[in-house]
């Protein structure tokens, strides 16, 4: 995952699951990983579901919409939010 200055690096392993909510013409695709959820904000998110569910996204990044979607297997990214919700293991 791409954030505007950070890229984040999560295993296959981790992930458990993906949910996609579409609210008010925004889709919000919710992936939980075993101890983060990362919130994936835009438009036409469908196919990044899509490939969730076959294990095949490389990579996830903020596109905002000024450049729209460089293919049709492709939506438009314009937030990306990761939530911690583990505790942190102490040292």
């Amino acid at each position: 995952m791409e954030t505007t200055n950070e890229v984040h690096l999560f295993p296959y392993g981790y992930f458990q699951h993906a949910k996609f909510i579409r609210q008010n013409g925004k889709d919000v695709v919710q992936i939980q990983f075993q101890d983060r959820i990362v919130m994936v904000k835009g438009k036409s998110l469908e196919p990044l579901c899509d490939a969730l569910e076959r294990l095949a996204v490389e990579r996830i990044r903020v596109r905002p919409e000024k450049y729209g979607a460089i293919g049709k297997s492709e939506g438009i990214i314009e937030g990306i939010e990761i939530i911690e919700t583990g505790e942190k293991a102490e040292s």
